[in-house]
C-alpha cells in the first residue's frame, strides 16, 4: 500500500509542524508521538528566514528555529533517524529558496532517502512548477499542488494538471473577493473531486473535524503549534493527547 493510500484510507488527520522549534530534538520526539496518537500524515515545514505566510508569532517560530541552528540537513537527518521505528507518511513543506540553494535534484534525493513521500512549495507559482515537478516525478516524490481562492478557470486548470491530492488554502473574506472568484471551501473541494483527486484543507482553531464533511483530510497546524508554543520542550505529551482526542472525534 502506498503512502497516499494509507493516508486516505479514512478521513485523514494531518498535523503541520515547523521543524526545529523549540529544537530539533523535540521535533524528533513529536513526530512518532503524533503518529502513535492517530495522526495519518505529518507536514514538516523547513524554517525560512523570510516566511511570507503566518502572522508575527509564526514568523518568530521560524526565526527561533534558525537561531537555534536548525538546517535543512539536520531536519532530513532527524527524519531519517526516526525511520527505524516510525513509518508515518511525511510531507516536507518549504519555500523554494532553500530548494534552489540546496540544489533541486539533491533536495529531492534527500526526500527519498528520508522516506518523505510528498513535497509542498507554496511560493513556487503554478507556471514555474516544471522547475521541480519532473525531478519529483522521476524519484517518486509527490509534488503537491496548492490552490487558494481564485477564478474558476484557473483553479480548474491547476487541478486538471495535478495528481494524487491537492492542498486547499482557505482565506477569511476580509475585504471581499473579486467577482468570479471561487472561494467557498466546499465548492473548491468539489472541483478537486470532479477531477478525481482527493483534497486536504487547512483548518483554524477547533476546526479539524468540521472540514472533513467535504474534504478528505484536515490539516491541523494552528492548534498543534499553539501547544508547541505554550509548552516548549514539554509539548510532546500535550500534542499527542490533543491529537488522540481529535482522532477519536472524527
Amino acid at each position: 500500500m502506498s503512502d497516499l493510500d494509507r493516508v486516505f484510507s479514512r478521513k485523514a488527520l494531518i498535523s503541520h509542524i515547523i521543524a526545529g522549534y523549540p529544537d530539533i530534538e523535540t521535533t524528533g520526539r513529536l513526530i512518532p508521538a503524533m503518529a502513535d496518537a492517530g495522526v495519518d500524515m505529518i507536514i514538516v515545514e523547513i524554517p525560512f528566514s523570510d516566511p511570507i505566510s503566518g502572522g508575527p508569532e509564526i514568523q518568530g517560530v521560524h526565526a527561533t528555529a534558525l537561531s537555534a541552528g536548525v538546517t535543512t540537513d539536520s531536519i532530513f537527518d532527524m527524519i531519517e533517524g526516526i525511520r527505524g521505528t516510525c513509518d508515518v507518511p511525511i510531507a516536507v513543506m518549504t519555500y523554494y529558496n532553500p530548494v534552489f540553494v540546496y540544489g533541486p535534484e539533491a533536495f529531492v534525493d534527500r526526500c527519498v532517502s528520508a522516506g518523505v513521500s510528498s513535497l509542498l512549495v507554496p511560493d513556487l507559482p503554478f507556471e514555474e512548477r516544471m522547475e521541480l515537478r519532473p525531478i519529483c516525478d522521476a524519484r517518486g516524490v509527490h509534488m503537491v499542488s496548492m490552490i487558494a481562492p481564485t477564478y474558476e478557470d484557473r483553479m480548474r486548470r491547476i487541478v486538471s494538471e495535478s495528481t494524487g491530492y491537492v492542498y486547499i488554502l482557505r482565506f477569511v473574506d476580509q475585504a471581499g473577493f473579486p467577482e468570479g472568484y471561487v472561494h467557498d471551501p466546499e465548492e473548491m473541494a468539489a472541483i478537486c473531486h470532479e477531477a478525481g483527486l482527493r483534497c486536504i484543507m487547512d483548518t483554524g482553531t477547533g476546526e479539524a473535524g468540521s472540514v472533513l464533511a467535504f474534504a478528505d483530510g484536515a490539516v491541523d497546524g494552528t492548534d498543534v503549534m499553539t501547544l508547541v508554543l505554550r509548552h516548549g520542550r514539554e509539548c510532546v505529551q500535550f500534542v499527542a493527547d490533543y491529537a488522540r482526542g481529535v482522532r477519536t472525534r472524527i
